[in-house]
């Protein structure tokens, strides 16, 4: 597992239209290698499992969203979804988000 950020945050209610889909990235890796599907799909479910630990109840407002940061070599993936009890956003990170308070 690599290392995760989780957050825990007031409800983001705008702009998820614009993420794509957990499902919708998987597709699209899928149809240029399927290993590489395995391991995005494999970080998805770490960062599920991290997020289960600081709190979140395990269910999806909507369908969970993918978001990328530049890296040195390329772009990096995140993952945010809401859980239904009060629209909670969860914000799954490969690198520190300063300006969001960690859970916990």
């Amino acid at each position: 597992m690599r290392e995760m950020f989780v957050y825990a945050v007031d409800p983001i209610d705008s702009g998820w239209k614009w993420l794509s889909t957990v499902e919708e990235v998987a597709a699209k890796i899928a149809a240029n290698d399927a290993s590489v599907r395995a391991l995005f799909m494999d970080d998805f479910k770490d960062a599920t499992a991290l997020a289960l630990r600081a709190g979140w109840q395990g269910d999806f407002r909507e369908a969970p969203r993918v978001w990328w940061l530049p890296a040195s070599m390329g772009f990096e993936h995140g993952f945010a979804w809401k859980q239904d009890q009060k629209g909670m956003t969860f914000v799954v990170s490969p690198v520190a988000l300063p300006w969001l308070k960690p859970y916990g």
